[in-house]
């Protein structure tokens, strides 16, 4: 019997991406010494309000990173979404 390859279950693959934001906003947020609050007041600027316990739980896992707010993402630190997904991409500009 043969093995075949079959690509990861969209579940597992959308875990994946957002483990990806989770962890290149963090360093993003670090990297251009941005808090939590400043974050999210940027945001409100913008029009998405975010309550940074929220922001928090994004972060932590807990609860799940809307497509709005990986829009705002990517235009504040003017990054592709490919580059935010990217493991290889350091977050630094």
């Amino acid at each position: 019997m043969e093995d075949h390859a079959y690509p990861a279950a969209p579940s597992d693959m959308n875990a994946k991406y957002e483990a990806a934001i989770r962890s290149k906003l963090d360093a993003l947020l670090r990297t251009h010494h941005y808090s939590q609050i400043q974050f999210c007041d940027m945001l409100k600027e913008r029009g998405l309000s975010l309550e940074q316990g929220n922001l928090s739980s994004m972060l932590k896992g807990r609860k799940r990173i809307p497509l709005s707010l990986i829009v705002h993402i990517c235009d504040i630190f003017q990054i592709t979404l490919a580059e935010l997904v990217d493991e290889n991409f350091g977050g630094a500009r």
